[in-house]
């Protein structure tokens, strides 16, 4: 055999094996697609919904992320701010008591429920995945915490306003504090649930609040943000009553 038919008798032969080698490994990614983690199909969804946006947050300074998750922690350490208060009653219902105490420039509402445990959500079984079904256009999910019955979700838009949706279990000496100053408040009832509302009077600079209770759940909810109350109310009005 000359040389010249030699190689290429030998360059066919691994190319035979090449293919069948890349067919294997073709057929291999079929048995195996769509196989993702949870984790790797978020970053998906987040990057084909808003590829800009996504590639502007993944590009933000380290120190700006670790400041956003510092501001988040201190959001969350004020929710859970806890102690006896002197308070004033605000509402009684059929097993949550909910009293309130007004300062200067907070107002601290304080929760009880002494059936803690027998109905409802306790802190190792309330679900973390409970979502507002309404969110103002151009807002998205940015960050999540979730610790000892307590879920603090943020929402961002590309102009970085916020908007926070919170929920806990309630239970003895479980309090939460808002800021009441420049701000008027009233409380009421909305869908069947005691409601309290903050509204800023200045809204350009200051969060407006709603605080209502779901009793048969035993969980208490906070919208906030930097946007009209019919907003807050929208927000509210889309969780879900059961879950």
């Amino acid at each position: 055999m000359m040389e010249q038919e030699f190689d290429r008798f030998l360059c066919g032969l691994l190319l035979d094996t090449a293919a069948e080698d890349g067919q294997a490994a073709l057929e291999a990614c079929a048995r195996t697609a769509g196989q993702y983690s949870a984790r790797y199909l978020n970053w998906e969804q987040k990057l084909l919904a808003d590829p800009f946006g996504f590639a502007r947050r993944e590009k933000r300074p380290r120190w700006k992320k670790r400041l956003r998750t510092v501001l988040i922690a201190a959001v969350v350490a004020a929710l859970l701010l806890g102690g006896a208060l002197a308070a004033t009653s605000v509402f009684q219902g059929k097993a949550v008591r909910w009293k309130k105490q007004e300062e200067t420039t907070h107002t601290t509402h304080r929760f009880e429920n002494p059936n803690y445990g027998e109905v409802g959500y306790t802190h190792e079984t309330l679900p973390d995945d409970v979502r507002p079904g309404f969110i103002p256009e151009g807002y998205e999910q940015a960050e999540c915490f979730s610790a000892m019955g307590h879920v603090s979700i943020l929402y961002e838009n590309t102009s970085d306003d916020r908007l926070f949706f919170d929920y806990q279990t309630i239970h003895e000496g479980m309090s939460l504090s808002v800021n009441s100053e420049y701000h008027k408040s009233w409380t009421t009832v909305h869908n069947g649930m005691a409601t309290y509302v903050t509204q800023s009077m200045q809204p350009q600079e200051h969060f407006s609040y709603i605080i209502w209770t779901n009793e048969p759940m035993n969980v208490v909810f906070m919208v906030s943000g930097k946007v009209d109350l019919d907003t807050l109310f929208a927000i509210m009005d889309s969780v879900p009553a059961e879950f």
